[in-house]
């Protein structure tokens, strides 16, 4: 099973479709950010969390409850607004910003992942320069040198969003 969390009208077939609210075809109206979500243990083969998650209101427990419904080796596809995006900047209700080394926390070379229960590997992470479909073309550039982008270029070059593939590690 697929889950498409917080999907809007972005319905997708072979999925379960989630969303706060019922826009035309959603599967499953609940709010995320109520936890437990009411999913079992072990569910999902792959999550899919599409420009929602900064409407997460407690990150780690948000990433906590993604990791119980998943299965092992889950893949979870993350895109989301980047914390000094003009996106998330024009949203002032963001509870939780993102950037490029957010999940590094989750994983073996964080320190936390051990206290929180839980472990996702990052299989790939990109900078999203745009999503329009001319300056898309430069999106390849920022992911060059993404450390040094991020340090030293991000301001005179701005990306909007990061895309992350993680997979779940689970010793079951």
């Amino acid at each position: 099973m697929k889950l498409n969390l917080g999907c809007q009208d972005d319905i997708r077939e072979g999925y379960i479709n989630q969303d706060i609210f019922q826009f035309g075809k959603v599967d499953d109206v609940f709010d995320f950010n109520k936890f437990p979500w009411k999913y079992k243990d072990n569910t999902f083969d792959e999550v899919r969390i599409w420009n929602c998650l900064f409407l997460a209101k407690d990150f780690v427990r948000f990433m906590q409850e993604v990791y119980r419904v998943s299965k092992p080796n889950a893949k979870i596809i993350i895109k989301t607004q980047f914390f000094l995006s003009t996106e998330s900047a024009n949203y002032p209700y963001n509870p939780t910003q993102t950037n490029y080394n957010s999940f590094d926390i989750f994983s073996k070379e964080g320190e936390y992942y051990r206290r929180l229960g839980i472990e996702f590997k990052i299989l790939k992470r990109k900078w999203v320069y745009s999503e329009n479909k001319f300056l898309s073309k430069l999106n390849p550039l920022p992911n060059l040198f993404p450390k040094f982008y991020s340090r030293f270029l991000y301001f005179l070059f701005p990306s909007n969003k990061i895309y992350f593939e993680l997979e779940v590690i689970k010793n079951n």
